[in-house]
Formats: structure tokens, C-alpha cells, sequence
């Protein structure tokens, strides 16, 4: 901290020459495959969310900020899932994965760099329903003017996911832990039904039955926001308790991260964006307990897989970003070796 202290102002300059070039970055991909109308609705968002955050962004310790945006370069790496990092950044810009139907999604990773600044204005303070709902109007901006209920609005009508038998990281569909966990949520927030139907999945292509549907529950808009604060009320209360427990470990906190994230995701707050928008806040929640984001492989994970197995995977992801920062820019965090995470979960 010393050393912090005395390289404050250098290390902001540096930070923010940096960010210039990472915006950059971002917004040249966005041009590159988006009509200037939604680059200036992105441009548009970020004047009406972000920057009115910016004298909170001063107030978030210069350590949290460093670690945040210490992928350099790389940060949009945070922003894609690892299965598909070998496409590069502009992976769902283009589509260039072959998945979501064909569909380009022009304009994300641009709106996606405005969710990372949104979060980080709002680092060191207590995640609020009303904050989600900024954090996704960032996220989703390149929606906003095509589609103007999906960004920052409240999801009220049924929604579902498709479980097929077999899924990717989890081959045997549900396991018995997972459903438990499901079916305990209070207040209730989704159910596991069977799928004895041929409807669409999450790439538009039609499922024959099998499997299970994981449905959202339809609430109104008040008790969406109610249930959510109920949560995050609990995680809190989880983490404050296990910070005075002298017996706890780094890893009982991770765990409860990994909780409250599993819950976003199942709650299915908005229409569209839930897993992004969850992500971003996992990655708010471990800056603040002390460690440094996790770069997920297979976010939907978060959906289908028992709490123990999302926990070992957000985990792995810390391990993956710790390599990701050594690799980039090891003369910023010589600590990360100090840091109480394994490479491999207990």
C-alpha cells in the first residue's frame, strides 16, 4: 500500500490512458460491424448512466480499480464466453461462432465495455436492485433503440430454458443437488418442469422432448424488484457473517458470490441479457470481498449445474484470469501470488 500510495498519481494516468485505448478498441469493433445510429444510442446510454456516476468512480480505492481493468487489453475477454475466446473480441459482433442461430448481435462488446464502467462507478457500494437495472441498460445499449423493453426494464412475463438430456458441462441434464436447490428457492423465483414439448431452445432451434424446462416465474414488476432485494439482502447477511467467522475461508465467501450470481441468473430479472448483466456483478461482488474477476468458460453453466459445481467453476475462472494478468501485465500485481484462491476448488 505503500508503494501505492506513493505511485498514485502515476498509476491513475497510466489507468486512464489505458482505458482510452481499451474504449477505443471497443468502439472501433462496434463501427466495424454496427450502423452509426446504434453506436450513438451506446454513446447515448453512456452519457445518461455513466457519466453521471463519475464523481462516485472517484471514490473506488485505486487497488479495486487497478485489478479491475488489469486484463489491459484483454478485458473483453471478461465479456465472452471462454469456449468461444478463440474468435477473438469481436466474436458475437460478427457471430463468428456459428452459434445464436447465425444472428450478429451488432454493437455488444461496445455495450458490454459501458456495463464494465458502470460497474466499476459503482464498486465498494451495496448492490441494489435499482443498480442492476442500470448495470443492464449499459449492457443491453445496443438494443435499446431497436428493441426499447429489453434494456434496463423488468422482466413480468414466463420465460424458459431448455435442459436437453444431455448439455454441454452437464451431461446428465440436472442433477438431483441442482433440483433440490431449485425447488428450495424462497421466495420462488423458477421451476424445473419436464419438457414433453418441441419448443424452441436458447439458439431458436426447436427441441424435441426430453430434458427439462427451467421456467422463470411471471411476476409483476414490484415483486420482481422485492424478490431480488430479498437476495441480495441474504448475501450480504451470508458474507458479513462469514467475514466475522475467525474459522471461514476465502472460499466460504467465494461460495457465496457464486450464490448470489447463480440467483440473478435463475431469477431471470430482465428478458434479455441476465447472463451478462450477472457476470458483471460477479465480478463486482469478488473486487469487493478481495480478489479479482473470473473469466467463466460456460456462463449458462450458472442455470443448470448444483451450486458446488458453479462454485468450482467460477473458481477455475479465477485461476484463469490470474494466469490472463501474469501473462499481461505481471509488474502490475505482483500479490496475485499471495492471493488464498487454489488453481483447483476443494
Amino acid at each position: 500500500m505503500d508503494l501505492e500510495r506513493k505511485s498514485g498519481n502515476e498509476t491513475e494516468q497510466t489507468k486512464a490512458s489505458q482505458t482510452e485505448k481499451w474504449k477505443a478498441a471497443a468502439l472501433a469493433v462496434s463501427k466495424a460491424v454496427t450502423p452509426p445510429d446504434v453506436v450513438d444510442v451506446i454513446a447515448r446510454v453512456h452519457r445518461k448512466v455513466v457519466q453521471p456516476l463519475e464523481e462516485l468512480r472517484t471514490g473506488v480505492p485505486i487497488e479495486w480499480r487497478r485489478r479491475y481493468w488489469a486484463l489491459g487489453p484483454n478485458k473483453w475477454s471478461e465479456a465472452i464466453d471462454g469456449r468461444h475466446w478463440q474468435h477473438g473480441p469481436a466474436v458475437y459482433d460478427f457471430c463468428l461462432h456459428g452459434g445464436n442461430s447465425g444472428a450478429i448481435d451488432p454493437g455488444y462488446l461496445g455495450a458490454m465495455f459501458t456495463g464494465f464502467e458502470c460497474i466499476e462507478a459503482f464498486l465498494g457500494q451495496r448492490t441494489t436492485p435499482k443498480m442492476w437495472y442500470q448495470v443492464h441498460e449499459c449492457a443491453m445499449a445496443h438494443c435499446w433503440e431497436m428493441q426499447r423493453d429489453l434494456a434496463g426494464s423488468v422482466r413480468t412475463s414466463r420465460n424458459y430454458v431448455v435442459v436437453p438430456p444431455s448439455w454441454e458441462g452437464a451431461p446428465n441434464g440436472m442433477t438431483p443437488a441442482a433440483k433440490a436447490e431449485i425447488a428450495a428457492y424462497d421466495p420462488h423465483i423458477c421451476t424445473l418442469v419436464e419438457n414433453t414439448e418441441h419448443v424452441p431452445g436458447s439458439d431458436g432451434v426447436a427441441q424435441v422432448p426430453g430434458g427439462f424446462r427451467l421456467e422463470f416465474a411471471e411476476v409483476d414488476a414490484a415483486t420482481m424488484q422485492r424478490n431480488l432485494q430479498t437476495y441480495l439482502d441474504e448475501f450480504y447477511d451470508r458474507m458479513t457473517t462469514t467475514t466475522a467467522d475467525p474459522t471461514s475461508t476465502a472460499l466460504d465467501q467465494i461460495r457465496h458470490i457464486a450464490w448470489i450470481h447463480q440467483v440473478m441468473v435463475r431469477m431471470e430479472p430482465a428478458r434479455d441479457g441476465n447472463l451478462r448483466t450477472a457476470t458483471l456483478f460477479l465480478n463486482k461482488h469478488l473486487i469487493e470481498a478481495g480478489f479479482y474477476p473470473s473469466l467463466l468458460g460456460w456462463p449458462d453453466g450458472a442455470e443448470v449445474l448444483e451450486h458446488a459445481l458453479w462454485f468450482r467453476e467460477v473458481v477455475v475462472g479465477m485461476a484463469l484470469w490470474r494466469n490472463g494478468v501474469r501473462s499481461t501485465a505481471p509488474e502490475l500485481f505482483p500479490e496475485l501470488a499471495e492471493i488464498a484462491v487454489p488453481d483447483t476448488p476443494l
